[in-house]
C-alpha cells in the first residue's frame, strides 16, 4: 500500500514539476508584456504573474520544498504590493522581476533534482525583493485585512480583531484530475487560524461501488481567525473551478449552535451569494474574473451547484498524456501506414475482378489512414510562441550590453510545429538574434549619421508554407558587409585571394566553420563560433537556412523546417538493385541530359548546363558502389535538388518509381552515421529503401563545390564522350 502511495506522490511531483514549466513560461511572456507597456500596463498581466508565482509557492508547500516556497513568498509579496498599485512598475522593477523568475526557474529545477541551491544563488535578489517591497513578508500578510488594526487597545484587544468564518467545501472530481489534494488545501486553511472540521460521508457509498476516481466527501469548516475574507478565499484561488466553495462571516453569538446544528448542504445559501461578491475588496472590477476567461460567473456558480459542475466538466478542453505514449501511438500509426501499402502493392497482383474491387477498398482505406496519422501527428504540434518568448528578453539583455536600442517585433507565434522541432530550435534561433544585434544592428549614432529611426527593429516571424515551417529574422540594420566578409574569407584561407564570387556566395561564406569579423573576443561574438553552428543544427533538423541581404538596408535570415521528423514525402528512385528516397520538398525539376548540356571538369566533376546554370552531378552508383547498366546521365535521370545555401545539385539515378509518404526510421541506433544518407524507411513490399541526405552528398562532391563559379569555357576542357 506505502509502495502505491509512494508512487501517487512521485506522479503528482512530475505534474507538478511539469505546471511549473509552462506557469514560469507564462510569467515570463506576461513580463515581457508588462516591460513593453509601461505606463500603460495591464493590471491582468500582473494578476497573471502573481497567481503563477502563487501556485508554484502552493505546490512546493505541499511537497515540502522549503527554500522554493520561501523565496516565492518574498517574490509573490512584491507581486501583491505592484498589482494593488503600491509599488511602481519601472524598467528597474521588471529587470528585479525577470532575474527573480529565472532564480524561480533554478529553484524549481534545484527541487527537481532533489537538492537546494547555495543561498548565494538566490539571498541577493531575495534581498532586493524586500527591499523593494519595503516591508517584511509578515507585515504584508497582514496588511490585506485592516479590520484588526481599527481596534482600540486594551485588555480584549487580542480577541476584538477575532472573527469566525464558516467555509464550505464541495470538490469536484476534477480536482483530483489536476493533481490537488483536499488534504493541502485544508493545511493551509488552518494556518488561518483555528480550525474547527465536520466531514459529511453521506454520500459515501459501499466498498463494492465505490470508484477510486470519485470524490464523495465535503467538508464544514469554522475558521476563528484575525484573517480576511480574501484571505481564506485565496487559499482556494487556483481550484474554485474545481471546487463549490461558499464562505460566510458568522456572528459570535450564533458559532456554537451553527457548529451543532448547521448540516452540511449541498447547495450554497442565498445569503452566501449575495457576500460572495464582497469577498475580494479593494481590488480592481473584474480582474479575477478576466484572469480565467473560462470561468462561469460566481454569482451563476454559487447558486447552481449542479450546472457548475457540469460547467466545469464542459471546460475540460485538454488532458495531460505522458509524451511516450503519444510516441508509441505514432510509431503504430507508422507501422500502419507501412502496412497499408505493402496491403495495396500486393492486390496489384490479384485477378482484375478482385483487383478493382480492393482498389476501391484500399482507396478509402489510404483516405483513412492518412487522416489517423495528420490526427496523431496534430497530437505532438505545438506553437512556436513557446520559443518566440524567449527571444524579446534576450533583445533587450543584449542590446542593453551593446548600447544599441532595439524593438523586436514578433507574427505567426501561434503557427504549429513538432514538439522536437520545438525543443532543438531555441539554439539556432537565439544564435541567429545575437547574430543581427552585434553584427548588423547599429549604434544610435551610427543610424542617426544614415538617417534612420534610433530604434532598430528586428521582425521575427513563422508561416507554414508547402508542407514546412519557414521561420524568418529580418532586421532593418546595415546589412553585411561584403568586401570585410571576403578579405576575411582570403585571410582564413577560405578561398583564394583571385576567387570571383557573386554577391550571394560571399554572404554563404558567413557560414562557414570558426568564421567571424568580430574584430574582438568579446562574450557575444569573435569565437568564430555562430551561424555555422545554425546551419548544422538546422541541417540536423532536416531544413536548410538562407540569406539575403541588402548593404544599409538589413539582413533577412530564413530557416525552412519539416513540419515533423516522423514522416516524409519522398520520391521513390531506383539506382541498379536499390531503392532511394528523395525528400520531395527539396526537389526542384528532373531531367534527361543532353549530350551538348553535359560538361567534364579537370578534376573529374562533371556538370549538366540548365538555363545557362552549370549544375554539378553526384553519381550515386559511384557514391555507394553500386552496379548498374546505366552510368550515362543521357540514359538515365538527373534529379535537380536545392541543397544548403540555396545551391542546386544533380541526382543522378535510374529511374524515377513514383512519389511516396514514407516512415522515418533513424538508422542511429544501430549504424554509426553513413555519408550521404540520413535514414531509412520500408516500402511497400517490405524492402527497406535509405533517405537521401542531399547537403551531405553535395558536400562529398568537393571537387565540385569548392569550384569558383563556372564558366562555359571552363567547363568544356574535356569532351562529353569521356563519360
Amino acid at each position: 500500500m506505502s509502495d502505491a502511495g509512494d508512487f501517487d506522490l512521485e506522479q503528482f511531483k512530475i505534474t507538478y514539476f511539469e505546471e511549473c514549466v509552462e506557469l514560469l513560461a507564462d510569467a515570463e511572456t506576461r513580463l515581457n508584456n508588462v516591460q513593453q507597456s509601461i505606463g500603460n500596463v495591464d493590471v491582468e498581466d500582473l494578476h497573471a504573474i502573481f497567481r503563477a508565482v502563487h501556485s508554484v509557492k502552493g505546490g512546493g508547500g505541499a511537497f515540502n520544498f522549503t527554500q522554493l516556497v520561501n523565496f516565492a513568498h518574498i517574490y509573490e509579496t512584491l507581486l501583491d504590493l505592484m498589482r494593488e498599485g503600491h509599488v511602481a512598475v519601472t524598467d528597474e522593477v521588471v529587470s528585479l522581476m525577470l532575474s527573480a523568475t529565472d532564480v524561480l526557474n533554478n529553484l524549481v529545477n534545484a527541487a527537481r533534482e532533489g537538492h537546494d541551491l547555495p543561498e548565494e544563488a538566490w539571498a541577493d535578489i531575495a534581498v532586493e525583493l524586500e527591499a523593494l517591497s519595503g516591508v517584511t513578508p509578515s507585515e504584508d500578510g497582514d496588511d490585506e485585512d485592516h479590520g484588526g488594526d481599527d481596534e482600540p487597545e486594551g485588555d480584549d484587544g487580542a480577541e476584538s480583531g477575532l472573527k469566525q468564518f464558516e467555509v464550505l467545501l464541495k470538490p469536484d472530481v476534477h480536482l483530483l484530475q489536476y493533481a490537488n489534494e483536499p488534504l493541502l488545501l485544508i493545511r493551509e486553511l488552518s494556518s488561518l487560524g483555528e480550525l474547527e472540521t465536520e466531514i459529511d460521508l453521506s454520500k459515501l457509498p459501499t466498498l463494492d461501488k465505490l470508484k477510486p476516481d470519485e470524490i464523495y466527501l465535503s467538508w464544514r469548516f469554522v475558521l476563528t481567525t484575525e484573517k480576511g475574507e480574501a484571505d481564506i478565499r485565496e487559499v482556494f484561488e487556483f481550484v474554485e473551478d474545481d471546487c463549490e466553495i461558499t464562505v460566510t462571516l458568522l456572528k459570535a453569538d450564533d458559532v456554537e449552535q451553527e457548529i451543532s446544528d448547521a448540516p452540511v448542504s449541498d447547495e450554497a445559501s442565498d445569503e452566501s451569494v449575495a457576500q460572495a461578491p464582497a469577498a475580494v475588496p479593494d481590488k480592481p472590477a473584474g480582474v479575477p474574473e478576466k484572469a480565467k476567461p473560462a470561468q462561469a460567473p460566481a454569482t451563476a456558480a454559487a447558486a447552481a451547484p449542479a450546472g457548475g459542475a457540469a460547467t466545469a466538466s464542459a471546460k475540460i478542453s485538454s488532458i495531460r498524456v505522458d509524451l511516450e505514449r503519444v510516441d508509441r501511438l505514432v510509431n503504430m500509426v507508422g507501422e500502419l501506414v507501412i502496412t497499408q501499402a505493402m496491403l495495396h502493392q500486393q492486390s496489384a497482383d490479384l485477378p482484375a475482378e478482385f483487383s478493382q474491387i480492393m482498389a476501391r477498398g484500399f482507396e478509402d482505406l489510404g483516405m483513412h489512414t492518412r487522416e489517423l496519422q495528420e490526427s496523431v501527428m496534430a497530437i505532438r504540434m505545438q506553437p512556436v510562441k513557446s520559443v518566440f518568448a524567449r527571444m524579446p528578453r534576450l533583445v533587450r539583455e543584449v542590446s542593453t550590453k551593446l548600447g544599441k536600442k532595439v524593438d523586436l517585433v514578433t507574427s505567426g507565434e501561434n503557427t504549429e510545429v513538432d514538439k522536437t522541432v520545438i525543443e532543438l530550435l531555441a539554439d539556432p534561433l537565439t544564435h541567429m538574434i545575437r547574430n543581427s544585434l552585434d553584427h548588423g544592428i547599429e549604434t544610435p549614432s551610427e543610424r542617426a549619421q544614415t538617417d534612420k529611426p534610433e530604434r532598430a527593429k528586428i521582425h521575427l516571424s513563422a508561416e507554414h508554407r508547402s508542407g514546412r515551417i519557414l521561420i524568418d529574422v529580418a532586421d532593418d540594420g546595415r546589412g553585411i558587409n561584403r568586401d570585410r566578409v571576403y578579405a576575411k574569407a582570403v585571410e582564413n584561407g577560405v578561398i583564394q585571394a583571385d576567387t570571383n564570387l557573386t554577391p550571394e556566395q560571399i554572404d554563404e561564406l558567413i557560414f562557414m566553420p570558426g568564421f567571424s569579423t568580430a574584430e574582438a573576443v568579446t562574450d557575444l561574438s569573435g569565437r568564430g563560433v555562430g551561424m555555422d553552428v545554425v546551419r548544422r543544427n538546422v541541417t540536423n533538423l532536416g531544413g536548410r537556412i538562407s540569406v539575403t541581404s541588402q548593404p544599409g538596408q538589413g539582413s533577412r535570415f530564413t530557416m525552412s523546417l519539416p513540419l515533423t521528423l516522423a514522416v516524409l514525402d519522398g520520391m521513390i528512385t531506383a539506382v541498379g538493385t536499390e531503392k532511394f528516397v528523395i525528400p520531395l520538398t527539396s526537389i526542384v525539376e528532373s531531367i534527361r541530359p543532353t549530350r551538348d548540356s553535359l560538361k567534364h571538369l579537370s578534376t573529374g566533376a562533371q556538370v549538366v548546363s540548365v538555363r545557362g546554370d552549370y549544375i554539378p552531378i553526384v553519381h550515386l552508383h559511384r557514391v555507394f558502389g553500386l552496379k548498374t547498366d546505366i552510368t550515362d546521365p543521357c540514359k538515365g535521370l538527373v534529379v535537380l535538388v536545392e541543397v544548403e545555401g540555396g545551391q542546386h545539385v544533380g541526382i543522378m539515378v535510374d529511374e524515377l518509381l513514383g512519389q511516396q509518404q514514407v516512415v522515418i526510421k533513424s538508422l542511429e541506433t544501430n549504424y554509426d552515421p553513413v555519408a550521404g544518407v540520413s535514414a531509412a524507411t520500408i516500402l511497400g513490399n517490405g524492402r527497406v529503401a535509405l533517405i537521401l541526405d542531399l547537403d551531405g552528398l553535395y558536400s562529398m562532391g568537393t571537387e565540385a563545390r569548392n569550384l569558383p563559379p563556372l564558366e562555359l569555357e571552363d567547363a568544356s576542357v574535356m569532351t562529353t564522350e569521356q563519360v
